[in-house]
């Protein structure tokens, strides 16, 4: 099976994204369960990316979304 949108290689598995928009609130970003690293980043400096789960497409997609508020939702 492989994966019909946003450039992905080919997978088995079928995999449901969301993408949510958070602000800072204090403190500081720390890695989690699933992370090795947590961190802010802008569109032209991002950090080595698993294209295996998000793309560069996906997140400038993303970024245009968060400048325009009203955009509708992506779901395919």
């Amino acid at each position: 099976m492989e994966f019909n949108c946003h450039g992905h290689p080919p997978s088995p598995v079928h995999v449901y994204k969301l993408f949510i928009l958070c602000q800072e609130d204090g403190g500081e970003p720390k890695p989690g369960i699933e992370t090795m690293d947590a961190d802010f980043f802008e569109l032209n400096d991002l950090s080595v990316l698993s294209t295996e789960r998000n793309t560069v497409e996906q997140i400038s997609m993303m970024f245009n979304m968060k400048n325009v508020p009203d955009a509708p939702a992506i779901m395919d």
